[in-house]
């Protein structure tokens, strides 16, 4: 799951590792704000068990955007679908995603049951099969005879040796 906030036309997609929200160029989600009601580091976003908190660390303060209560300073505060906050004066919406199979980042640990074991084809082995047949081939066997070694045959030499190819007599 992914949380993604978005204010003015811009966004920040927060993933489990979470971020920190505001002013200050060190933050994950820098705000520019002229007049400075956005503290330096404003917010806090934190995952815990898949669900997104919001937690204010801001001087100026933090509102919900829908009963205008104020955040308290230091306490997360579950991010819910279409939620909005007042940080200064922006309106942030979250809005909750969640990440289909074909968006999985490549490198991120798969879902047990999802590879297949290193010991799945061992019964495959081909050599684990020639092991399991009986030593001494049948005497059926039409390729047994091959293992026998014929006699070799003396061949002579199609050519003459040199000293005696030129010689007259």
């Amino acid at each position: 799951m992914e949380l993604v906030l978005e204010t003015q036309g811009r966004s920040k997609t927060f993933t489990r590792a979470g971020g920190v929200i505001g002013r200050d160029e060190a933050c994950d989600w820098v705000i520019s704000d002229p007049q400075r009601h956005v503290s330096k580091r404003h917010a806090l976003v934190t995952c815990q068990e898949g669900v997104f908190f919001l937690t204010d660390i801001s001087s100026n303060g933090t509102r919900d955007g829908r009963s205008g209560a104020q955040l308290r300073k230091g306490q997360a505060q579950r991010i819910e679908q279409d939620s909005v906050y007042l940080l200064g004066g922006f309106e942030v919406r979250a809005r909750l995603v969640t990440r289909t199979a074909a968006d999985v980042e490549v490198g991120l640990p798969s879902a047990a049951g999802s590879i297949i074991p290193d010991d799945a084809f061992l019964e495959l082995d081909p050599f684990h099969a020639l092991d399991q047949q009986d030593v001494e081939p049948s005497p059926l066997d039409a390729l047994s005879a091959l293992d026998t070694v014929a006699p070799v045959a003396r061949q002579r030499p199609d050519y003459a040796r040199i000293d005696m190819e030129s010689l007259l007599v």
